[in-house]
């Protein structure tokens, strides 16, 4: 009696997993449509935004000798492409840099 239930509890796992492998690739998706998704999703997150500021500081670890960075993003048309161009202000161990990105060069 054991072995007959041990036999059928062996077969429902072979047939579950037979069907749930075979469902999932079926229902799988391309790398491509989820890039896709992504960028979509974030071209409507973004939509109203023309420009914003990112503020890092760093609480532990040597990150905190480097102090607080700020990053300015400004939304622009460069060649016919939308990108954000960006102004990084940061300090470290007492000396100021500051990166600017043009949507060309930094």
């Amino acid at each position: 009696m054991i072995r007959r239930n041990q036999k059928i509890f062996i077969d429902i796992l072979v047939v579950g997993f037979i069907l749930f492998f075979c469902s999932t690739g079926l229902a799988a998706i391309s790398v491509q449509e989820i890039v896709s998704n992504m960028q979509k999703a974030y071209e409507k997150q973004m939509a109203d935004i023309n420009d914003y500021i990112v503020v890092q500081k760093p609480t532990g670890g040597i990150a905190a000798m480097t102090g607080e960075a700020k990053i300015y993003y400004k939304r622009a048309r460069v060649e016919g492409e939308e990108i954000y161009k960006m102004r990084t202000e940061s300090e470290a161990m007492g000396m100021s840099m500051v990166s600017v990105y043009d949507g060309k060069y930094s």
